[in-house]
């Protein structure tokens, strides 16, 4: 956050022309002023170009590695109901279950894909952590015998 807000503060200290807005009001300007601020601020540095490549990377790689565990989860539950898929299987249902996340997440790339984003986090964000820690607590109340 701290680069977020010296980058900003670099950017407008270099115009001739006072900046009226506060802080806050730079927050509520959407997703990509992030992204933006951190360009910026990286293209202040020595070897911009290279701060810049890391940067980016570093976004994608996080983004896959936040695909890894719901595929890995995914492909487990598939192994365990239909045990022919983890003997010769895997790959194809590997690649089955890839496409249909992939199909999932293609209306984000539209010119609503923004929207789509700030919905499903608001609503499903929100919900899915009390949801998993009921369901949860079933699980292992059930196991452990205690039938509800």
């Amino acid at each position: 956050m701290a680069l977020f807000y010296s980058g900003l503060g670099i950017k407008t200290a270099s115009y001739p022309t006072k900046c009226k807005q506060t802080p806050p009001s730079w927050n509520e300007k959407g997703m990509s002023v992030g992204i933006v601020a951190y360009i910026t601020a990286l293209s202040s540095l020595p070897f911009p170009q290279i701060w810049t490549v890391c940067f980016l990377a570093a976004i994608i790689l996080t983004g896959i590695d936040g695909q890894l565990v719901p595929m890995d989860m995914l492909m487990q539950l598939i192994g365990d109901v239909f045990p022919r898929v983890r003997r010769g299987f895997r790959i194809h249902a590997l690649v089955v279950t890839g496409v249909i996340f992939f199909l999932c997440s293609l209306p984000t790339c539209t010119g609503a894909g923004a929207y789509i984003f700030l919905w499903t986090d608001w609503y499903n964000g929100a919900m899915i952590v009390p949801i998993l820690a009921f369901i949860q607590l079933v699980v292992v109340a059930w196991v452990y015998g205690l039938y509800i």
